[in-house]
């Protein structure tokens, strides 16, 4: 499946479908439609799928998570204000958390408890205005940070065991005139 949002910028027509789309590979056809309120949600910006086929989005400009869970069902998983300026999104393997990338650093959302956490660093890391955010192994983020830096760059951010900081970050890519503009990625490879 593919999940992709959709979201406004300026004055989208009267019949746009702002919220969240998921399809099928195989063929390219539409399996369901979310639609989120603009006003109750706000700018629906990247989203995960956890193990167990729930998706998270997140609202950038409200602060909120939303989540689908695998029937359909949709709720604010987090409401208004829970986080500080959400983009990018990466679901553990293990079900247990969400990292949410934001303007400030990396938050963990703890999926049962609902908890949240900004990952502590130390001040040679810089992990703020990350926007697209990938989990490359059980304790390694990968994100494209693109305010700080003029052309953008991707990172690679290793966690604790507890995975509540960031005990290293290696620099992948920096300066490609490739990379003006970029917000998001794909992982490929090991």
């Amino acid at each position: 499946e593919l999940w992709a949002t959709s979201t406004k910028f300026g004055d989208p027509p009267d019949d746009a479908v702002l919220g969240l789309f998921r399809f099928r590979l195989s063929d390219g056809g539409l399996i369901a439609t979310y639609p989120l309120s603009d006003s109750a949600f706000g700018y629906v910006n990247d989203v995960a799928v956890a193990p167990d086929g729930s998706a998270y989005a997140t609202a950038t400009n409200t602060g909120a998570l939303f989540k689908v869970d695998p029937d359909g069902n949709t709720e604010t998983f987090l409401p208004r204000g829970a986080l500080p300026d959400p983009n990018g999104i990466a679901a553990t393997e293990d079900g247990q958390y969400v990292f949410v990338a934001g303007w400030y650093g990396i938050v963990r959302v703890d999926l049962k408890t609902r908890d949240t956490f900004m990952l502590r660093q130390g001040p040679a890391v810089a992990s703020g205005c990350i926007d697209g955010l990938y989990l490359t192994s059980p304790r390694e983020l990968v994100g494209v940070q693109n305010c700080v830096h003029s052309t953008g760059r991707i990172l690679r951010f290793a966690l604790s065991e507890a995975r509540d900081s960031i005990e290293s970050v290696e620099v992948l890519e920096s300066y490609n005139p490739l990379l003006d503009g970029i917000t998001t990625a794909a992982v490929a490879g090991p």
